[in-house]
């Protein structure tokens, strides 16, 4: 099979050490050819010194500003975009890519092409033998995207369709990207893989996970962790706007129902000895009903 020439999307935003991991995990693929399209996310520790030093032959975007992830990863697939490359595979820069990562997502979408983007099956960093199955759910009761942790994969098929695909590692059909858009960037972080692989799937693609496929992923490392202030605020913020864009009129009542009689009242409560965490949750929903989004919210 003649394999064709893949653009690949790294984006970083400070810890150096871990983008400098992802790209020695790179060099290691077993796919003939591709380019390295590195976005840096308007660092602030040596993280661009260093992939100009080390990796002077790939492409390097470094933006003016943190544009999130969907912004940071835009800048990398407008380039893309732009030159002729069938696929493009986004890639966070806390992964750690298994050589045979990128062959066997190309493989799966060059034999069908109603696929419109293909997600690796992601392992824990930390104990590669966990399989962290991710995408697949969405409540459209409480907007809460979910994925569960599996020790072995539980189906046989080469790709299975999935509701959405998680954005740590993604690689996408061009044509299909220049059919639906890219990221939005009204989420600036959190919902914004969601969004794009619904519109994908609404577009007539498919969008599924590779069983051959594996990278091996540190989770919540731009975040701290799922609890954090710029989680909950993101979290808050981008369910609302995420549920308000694809829920359906009934689906969109029941859903703001469970969340002021429900939702409202639990994150008060459990946030109660912490004023931080509940004022970004308090900000998120405020900067959803004042169409506040795109950029680092001012509270943050």
């Amino acid at each position: 099979m003649n394999l064709p020439k893949i653009a690949i999307v790294v984006l970083t935003w400070n810890k150096a050490s871990d983008v400098m991991e992802c790209l020695e995990s790179l060099t290691g693929l077993n796919y003939p050819d591709y380019e390295i399209i590195v976005v840096d996310n308007h660092s602030t520790d040596n993280t661009v010194e260093e992939v100009r030093k080390k990796y002077p032959g790939h492409t390097l975007i470094v933006n003016s500003s943190d544009l999130g992830y969907a912004g940071g990863n835009n800048a990398g697939l407008k380039y893309a975009l732009g030159k002729e490359f069938k696929y493009i595979f986004v890639l966070s820069n806390d992964t750690k890519a298994d050589p045979d990562c990128l062959r066997e997502l190309v493989i799966i979408m060059e034999g069908d092409t109603s696929i419109g983007a293909a997600g690796p099956v992601i392992h824990d960093y930390y104990n590669t033998d966990q399989i962290i199955l991710s995408g697949d759910k969405i409540s459209w009761i409480t907007g809460k995207l979910m994925y569960n942790r599996i020790n072995k994969l539980s189906f046989n098929e080469t790709a299975v369709e999935m509701r959405y695909l998680n954005g740590s590692a993604v690689l996408f059909r061009t044509e299909v990207l220049k059919l639906t858009g890219i990221f939005d960037e009204k989420y600036f972080l959190f919902y914004e893989d969601a969004d794009l692989s619904l519109r994908i799937r609404q577009s007539g693609y498919k969008a599924v996970l590779a069983a051959a496929s594996k990278i091996y992923h540190k989770e919540s490392q731009a975040t701290g962790w799922i609890y954090s202030p710029v989680a909950l605020y993101y979290g808050t913020r981008n369910r609302l706007l995420f549920m308000k864009k694809y829920s359906s009129k009934l689906s969109w009542m029941l859903f703001i129902t469970v969340f002021f009689s429900l939702s409202i009242i639990k994150n008060l409560y459990k946030w109660r000895k912490e004023p931080v965490k509940r004022l970004a949750f308090l900000h998120g929903m405020m900067d959803y009903y004042n169409n506040r989004f795109g950029a680092r919210g001012e509270y943050l």
